[in-house]
Protein backbone atom coordinates (compact mmCIF):
# COMPACT_ATOMS: atom_id res chain seq x y z
CA UNK A 1 0.00 0.00 0.00
CA UNK A 2 2.88 2.26 0.89
CA UNK A 3 4.54 1.78 -2.56
CA UNK A 4 0.81 2.52 -4.10
CA UNK A 5 0.59 5.88 -2.41
CA UNK A 6 3.96 7.11 -3.35
CA UNK A 7 3.67 6.01 -6.80
CA UNK A 8 0.02 8.32 -6.68
CA UNK A 9 2.10 11.03 -5.29
CA UNK A 10 4.83 11.34 -7.91
CA UNK A 11 1.74 10.98 -11.24
CA UNK A 12 1.83 14.50 -11.69
CA UNK A 13 6.27 14.78 -12.02
CA UNK A 14 7.30 16.66 -15.37
CA UNK A 15 9.82 14.51 -17.20
CA UNK A 16 13.34 15.60 -17.12
CA UNK A 17 15.55 17.15 -20.23
CA UNK A 18 18.65 16.44 -21.54
CA UNK A 19 20.28 18.67 -23.83
CA UNK A 20 22.58 17.06 -26.65
CA UNK A 21 23.32 20.22 -28.80
CA UNK A 22 20.88 19.31 -31.94
CA UNK A 23 18.51 17.04 -29.78
CA UNK A 24 17.19 16.43 -26.58
CA UNK A 25 15.97 13.71 -24.97
CA UNK A 26 13.24 13.74 -21.88
CA UNK A 27 13.16 11.04 -18.90
CA UNK A 28 9.97 10.37 -16.73
CA UNK A 29 10.01 11.02 -13.45
CA UNK A 30 6.68 9.71 -12.15
CA UNK A 31 8.12 6.36 -11.23
CA UNK A 32 10.11 6.29 -7.63
CA UNK A 33 13.08 4.63 -9.45
CA UNK A 34 13.69 7.28 -12.03
CA UNK A 35 12.41 9.93 -9.23
CA UNK A 36 14.64 9.15 -6.73
CA UNK A 37 17.28 7.39 -7.61
CA UNK A 38 18.58 7.56 -11.34
CA UNK A 39 17.40 11.37 -12.27
CA UNK A 40 18.03 13.57 -8.90
CA UNK A 41 22.14 12.97 -9.89
CA UNK A 42 21.41 14.54 -13.49
CA UNK A 43 18.96 17.60 -12.94
CA UNK A 44 22.17 19.97 -13.16
CA UNK A 45 22.06 19.01 -17.13
CA UNK A 46 24.74 16.52 -16.45
CA UNK A 47 24.29 13.08 -18.68
CA UNK A 48 23.98 10.15 -17.13
CA UNK A 49 27.85 8.12 -17.57
CA UNK A 50 28.34 10.96 -19.21
CA UNK A 51 31.78 9.80 -21.20
CA UNK A 52 30.38 6.31 -21.99
CA UNK A 53 27.55 8.27 -23.61
CA UNK A 54 29.64 10.51 -25.33
CA UNK A 55 31.37 7.46 -26.98
CA UNK A 56 28.21 5.58 -27.33
CA UNK A 57 26.50 8.56 -29.33
CA UNK A 58 29.54 8.98 -31.70
CA UNK A 59 29.71 5.48 -32.49
CA UNK A 60 26.23 4.91 -33.26
CA UNK A 61 25.93 8.15 -35.46
CA UNK A 62 26.42 5.87 -38.71
CA UNK A 63 25.50 2.23 -37.34
CA UNK A 64 22.24 0.22 -39.04
CA UNK A 65 21.49 -2.12 -36.58
CA UNK A 66 22.43 -1.35 -32.62
CA UNK A 67 22.14 -3.64 -29.44
CA UNK A 68 21.61 -2.51 -26.14
CA UNK A 69 21.64 -5.60 -23.43
CA UNK A 70 21.09 -4.40 -20.18
CA UNK A 71 18.78 -1.97 -21.28
CA UNK A 72 17.37 -0.73 -17.59
CA UNK A 73 15.31 2.29 -18.63
CA UNK A 74 16.28 2.94 -21.94
CA UNK A 75 19.13 5.38 -21.68
CA UNK A 76 21.65 4.04 -24.17
CA UNK A 77 18.90 2.76 -25.99
CA UNK A 78 17.28 5.77 -26.30
CA UNK A 79 20.63 7.97 -27.17
CA UNK A 80 21.50 5.21 -30.27
CA UNK A 81 18.29 5.90 -31.35
CA UNK A 82 18.44 10.32 -31.17
CA UNK A 83 21.39 9.75 -32.60
CA UNK A 84 20.59 8.15 -35.82
CA UNK A 85 16.82 8.15 -36.89
CA UNK A 86 17.82 5.27 -39.40
CA UNK A 87 19.64 2.91 -36.74
CA UNK A 88 17.25 -0.29 -35.99
CA UNK A 89 17.99 -0.38 -32.28
CA UNK A 90 17.25 -4.23 -30.43
CA UNK A 91 16.85 -3.51 -26.49
CA UNK A 92 17.03 -6.77 -24.41
CA UNK A 93 15.89 -6.34 -20.80
CA UNK A 94 14.40 -9.08 -18.97
CA UNK A 95 13.05 -7.13 -15.54
CA UNK A 96 9.45 -5.80 -16.28
CA UNK A 97 9.45 -3.13 -14.33
CA UNK A 98 12.69 -1.79 -16.40
CA UNK A 99 11.19 -2.53 -18.98
CA UNK A 100 8.04 -0.93 -18.80
CA UNK A 101 10.39 2.73 -18.06
CA UNK A 102 12.23 2.04 -21.27
CA UNK A 103 9.26 1.97 -23.18
CA UNK A 104 7.66 4.95 -21.82
CA UNK A 105 10.38 6.89 -22.26
CA UNK A 106 10.98 6.15 -25.80
CA UNK A 107 7.64 6.78 -26.47
CA UNK A 108 8.23 9.71 -24.74
CA UNK A 109 10.68 10.81 -27.12
CA UNK A 110 9.01 8.98 -30.38
CA UNK A 111 11.95 6.82 -30.69
CA UNK A 112 10.03 3.88 -32.65
CA UNK A 113 12.42 2.20 -34.15
CA UNK A 114 13.28 0.38 -30.89
CA UNK A 115 12.84 -3.42 -30.95
CA UNK A 116 12.30 -3.94 -26.82
CA UNK A 117 13.37 -7.68 -26.04
CA UNK A 118 12.01 -9.11 -22.77
CA UNK A 119 14.61 -11.92 -22.98
CA UNK A 120 18.06 -12.64 -20.49
CA UNK A 121 21.02 -12.56 -22.91
CA UNK A 122 23.68 -15.12 -22.30
CA UNK A 123 25.38 -17.83 -24.44
CA UNK A 124 21.80 -19.58 -25.26
CA UNK A 125 23.46 -22.62 -23.23
CA UNK A 126 23.89 -22.32 -19.27
CA UNK A 127 20.48 -20.95 -17.37
CA UNK A 128 20.29 -18.74 -14.72
CA UNK A 129 17.96 -17.32 -11.85
CA UNK A 130 16.60 -14.33 -12.24
CA UNK A 131 15.60 -12.15 -9.33
CA UNK A 132 14.12 -8.53 -9.94
CA UNK A 133 14.45 -5.94 -7.55
CA UNK A 134 11.57 -4.30 -5.56
CA UNK A 135 10.11 -1.28 -7.09
CA UNK A 136 11.74 2.05 -6.15
CA UNK A 137 15.01 0.37 -5.41
CA UNK A 138 18.60 0.75 -7.37
CA UNK A 139 18.08 -1.92 -10.46
CA UNK A 140 21.45 -3.15 -9.42
CA UNK A 141 19.46 -5.70 -7.56
CA UNK A 142 18.02 -7.39 -10.74
CA UNK A 143 20.64 -9.96 -11.29
CA UNK A 144 20.75 -12.84 -13.52
CA UNK A 145 22.96 -15.47 -11.42
CA UNK A 146 24.00 -19.57 -11.75
CA UNK A 147 21.94 -20.49 -8.74
CA UNK A 148 18.34 -20.36 -7.84
CA UNK A 149 15.00 -21.34 -10.08
CA UNK A 150 16.39 -21.86 -13.51
CA UNK A 151 15.70 -19.76 -17.03
CA UNK A 152 17.04 -20.28 -20.41
CA UNK A 153 18.92 -17.42 -21.94
CA UNK A 154 19.47 -16.97 -25.78
CA UNK A 155 22.50 -16.16 -27.12
CA UNK A 156 23.34 -12.99 -29.53
CA UNK A 157 24.69 -14.57 -32.17
CA UNK A 158 21.41 -16.85 -32.81
CA UNK A 159 19.44 -14.05 -32.55
CA UNK A 160 21.27 -12.58 -35.29
CA UNK A 161 22.00 -15.49 -37.64
CA UNK A 162 19.49 -14.68 -39.50
CA UNK A 163 19.18 -10.61 -39.67
CA UNK A 164 21.24 -7.91 -40.15
CA UNK A 165 24.95 -8.06 -38.03
CA UNK A 166 24.87 -5.34 -35.28
CA UNK A 167 27.49 -2.87 -35.83
CA UNK A 168 27.84 -1.58 -31.86
CA UNK A 169 27.28 -3.53 -28.59
CA UNK A 170 26.64 -2.51 -25.19
CA UNK A 171 26.15 -5.11 -22.45
CA UNK A 172 25.59 -4.18 -18.94
CA UNK A 173 24.22 -7.66 -17.19
CA UNK A 174 25.37 -7.01 -13.68
CA UNK A 175 28.13 -9.76 -13.63
CA UNK A 176 26.89 -12.48 -16.10
CA UNK A 177 29.13 -10.45 -19.11
CA UNK A 178 30.89 -13.34 -19.63
CA UNK A 179 27.98 -15.80 -20.64
CA UNK A 180 27.17 -12.87 -23.11
CA UNK A 181 30.23 -12.69 -25.00
CA UNK A 182 30.21 -16.16 -25.02
CA UNK A 183 26.96 -16.13 -26.86
CA UNK A 184 28.10 -13.64 -29.52
CA UNK A 185 31.48 -15.29 -30.59
CA UNK A 186 30.44 -15.47 -34.09
CA UNK A 187 29.16 -11.66 -33.89
CA UNK A 188 32.50 -10.79 -32.51
CA UNK A 189 34.49 -12.37 -35.55
CA UNK A 190 32.62 -10.44 -38.02
CA UNK A 191 33.82 -7.17 -39.48
CA UNK A 192 30.52 -5.60 -39.06
CA UNK A 193 30.55 -5.54 -35.53
CA UNK A 194 33.27 -2.22 -34.76
CA UNK A 195 32.32 -1.33 -30.90
CA UNK A 196 31.20 -2.60 -27.70
CA UNK A 197 30.91 -1.05 -24.51
CA UNK A 198 30.99 -3.42 -22.13
CA UNK A 199 30.31 -3.34 -18.29
CA UNK A 200 33.01 -5.62 -16.20
CA UNK A 201 31.89 -6.50 -12.43
CA UNK A 202 35.11 -8.41 -11.71
CA UNK A 203 33.76 -9.02 -7.40
CA UNK A 204 30.43 -11.04 -9.45
CA UNK A 205 32.69 -12.66 -11.62
CA UNK A 206 34.73 -14.13 -9.25
CA UNK A 207 31.04 -15.61 -7.49
CA UNK A 208 31.38 -18.01 -9.66
CA UNK A 209 35.42 -18.25 -10.23
CA UNK A 210 35.76 -16.38 -13.77
CA UNK A 211 38.36 -13.63 -13.74
CA UNK A 212 37.67 -10.45 -15.33
CA UNK A 213 40.64 -10.14 -17.25
CA UNK A 214 39.45 -13.47 -19.37
CA UNK A 215 36.32 -11.45 -20.60
CA UNK A 216 38.75 -8.55 -21.78
CA UNK A 217 41.71 -11.02 -23.32
CA UNK A 218 38.53 -12.66 -25.25
CA UNK A 219 37.92 -8.73 -27.04
CA UNK A 220 41.47 -8.47 -27.74
CA UNK A 221 41.74 -11.91 -29.03
CA UNK A 222 38.64 -10.86 -31.72
CA UNK A 223 40.65 -8.05 -32.89
CA UNK A 224 39.90 -5.49 -30.56
CA UNK A 225 41.73 -2.51 -28.85
CA UNK A 226 40.75 -1.56 -25.17
CA UNK A 227 40.19 1.54 -23.40
CA UNK A 228 38.64 1.89 -20.10
CA UNK A 229 36.17 4.73 -19.72
CA UNK A 230 36.68 7.12 -16.97
CA UNK A 231 34.05 8.03 -14.56
CA UNK A 232 34.26 11.70 -14.61
CA UNK A 233 32.53 13.33 -18.06
CA UNK A 234 35.55 15.31 -19.72
CA UNK A 235 38.32 12.82 -18.90
CA UNK A 236 40.23 11.14 -21.52
CA UNK A 237 40.30 7.51 -21.98
CA UNK A 238 42.81 5.35 -20.69
CA UNK A 239 44.38 2.64 -21.88
CA UNK A 240 43.63 -0.72 -20.80
CA UNK A 241 45.39 -2.94 -18.44
CA UNK A 242 44.67 -6.11 -16.49
CA UNK A 243 45.34 -4.25 -13.22
CA UNK A 244 42.86 -1.71 -13.66
CA UNK A 245 40.53 -4.78 -13.49
CA UNK A 246 41.99 -5.99 -10.15
CA UNK A 247 42.16 -2.45 -8.57
CA UNK A 248 38.05 -2.28 -9.44
CA UNK A 249 37.54 -5.95 -7.92
CA UNK A 250 34.65 -4.19 -5.60
CA UNK A 251 33.29 -2.12 -8.38
CA UNK A 252 32.77 -2.00 -12.07
CA UNK A 253 34.72 -1.18 -14.72
CA UNK A 254 33.87 0.32 -18.18
CA UNK A 255 35.77 -1.28 -21.10
CA UNK A 256 35.50 0.69 -24.92
CA UNK A 257 36.51 -1.62 -27.13
CA UNK A 258 36.72 -0.82 -31.00
CA UNK A 259 38.05 -2.94 -33.80
CA UNK A 260 41.61 -2.71 -34.85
Amino acid sequence: MRYQVRSQSLRDSPPQSFDFGSSELRFHTNDPYSHDWFLPRYRDGAWHEASASKLWIEACRDAAVVVDVGANLGWFSCLAAMANPKTRVYAFEPAASNLKLAKANAELNALHQIDWKSVIVGDGKTKVSWVEGAPGLPHASNRAQVSGEQFETMALDDFFRSRPKPDVVKIDVEGTEDLVLHGMDSLLQDKTLRAVLMEIHPAWLAERNIKARTLAERLIDAGFQLSIVPNLPEADLVRYCPEALEAAANGEVKIWAVRA
